[in-house]
């Protein structure tokens, strides 16, 4: 049992990124999809020492998250509007499609990260404040004492630029 609980370990760590990739599309919300992704590795340890024998991890941990999503909305009812089934079953597609575009990712990853060093200080700090610390537009606009309005615009300008940039840089891996 305990060899069992190893080798499902290290097979949860290697799909991890893209497990918590799946609860975030699915939730849309940081903190909600971490504790769904620890529940999620409890329900595996507990199916584990029940002996249940799991063939497919990523696809079993992808419908326990999901189940634990609709549970969570049933039993909070944190959201006006919780996704259909529809909804769910074309997320669940396009995971077990992402397989098959796993290296373009990795190339749009390293484009991204080339991109984002060249933008000016202030743009990647405008950056790091929305979409990594995850700052609403208020307290941003507070930070760099620019108006809404104005972190807004910049926003959408830096995200033209690196999406400019990114289309280059794939162009040009392109054999």
């Amino acid at each position: 049992m305990l060899a069992n609980l190893k080798l499902a370990g290290a097979a949860f760590l290697d799909i991890r990124e893209r497990l918590y990739a799946y609860l975030l599309a699915v939730v849309r919300d940081r903190s909600l999809a971490e504790d769904l992704f620890q529940e999620v590795y409890v329900a595996l340890a507990d199916a584990l020492e029940r002996g249940e024998v799991i063939a497919d991890l990523e696809a079993w941990c992808r419908g326990v998250g999901r189940n634990l999503a609709l549970k969570h909305w049933r039993e909070q009812r944190t959201s006006k509007t919780v996704p259909g089934d529809r909804l769910l079953d074309l997320i669940d597609r396009a995971f077990d499609e992402g397989d098959e575009r796993l290296e373009r990712i990795g190339l749009m990853k390293d484009a991204l990260s080339g991109c984002r060093a060249q933008l000016q200080a202030p743009a990647r700090e405008l950056l790091e404040l929305r979409y990594q610390r995850d700052l609403p537009i208020a307290d941003i606009s507070a930070a760099t004492r620019r108006t809404p309005r104005g972190v807004i615009t910049a926003l959408a300008r830096i995200r033209d630029q690196l999406l400019d940039c990114i289309g280059r840089r794939l162009a040009e891996a392109q054999p």
